[in-house]
This record gives structure tokens, C-alpha cells and sequence, in this order.
């Protein structure tokens, strides 16, 4: 789904300049368990720590990667670290420091 703000600068300039593509990163829910738990989507992270550890209190395992690819678990260590953590620290961090 393109945001109104994308939709906005390409009806401005009225030439697509660039298009929005996805990281490929989503998280899938057991729809059932959430169900069980009376539980809604997160729409913030806060929301989303919150269920995962509830869940986890309640002996559910909240996320899992297969692992089978690890691409894509470095895809996800890189977002969630940047994102938690910042750049500066991610670089260090891949710079051993």
C-alpha cells in the first residue's frame, strides 16, 4: 500500500520518481493464540513488547526465526538493532568495538 504522503508528491510532480518498495521484513500471528488471550495487533512497538511478554509469561514463545536462511536473520538483527539501538552503535557493534 503507497501512504497518502507518496501519493501526494507523485500527483504533485505528476511523474513517479521513485516507487516505494518493502523491506520483505513482516511478522506473521497466530491468530488463535492472540484470540486465547483476548490480544489485538500492536500498533506501537511499546504494544508489541508488551503482548510478546505477556505471552512469553504465560509459557507461549511469542517470535521465533527458522533460521534456515541466515540472510534473512541478519536482515532482521540489522533492522531491530538500528532501530532500537541506533546507527552508531549498530556500526560499532559490526566494527567489533
Amino acid at each position: 500500500m503507497v501512504g497518502a504522503s507518496v501519493i501526494s508528491v507523485v500527483l504533485t510532480v505528476r511523474c513517479v520518481l521513485c516507487r516505494p518498495v518493502s523491506t520483505g521484513l513482516v511478522i506473521f500471528y497466530n491468530k488463535e493464540i492472540f484470540a486465547r488471550y483476548g490480544l489485538t495487533r500492536p500498533a506501537t512497538w511499546e504494544e508489541f513488547v508488551r503482548i510478546c511478554d505477556m505471552l512469553l509469561a504465560n509459557g507461549e514463545t511469542p517470535m521465533s526465526l527458522s533460521g534456515q536462511n541466515p540472510f534473512i536473520s541478519s536482515l532482521w538483527f540489522d533492522y531491530l538493532n538500528m532501530r532500537m539501538n541506533g546507527p552508531e552503535f549498530h556500526r560499532d557493534l559490526v566494527a567489533g568495538r
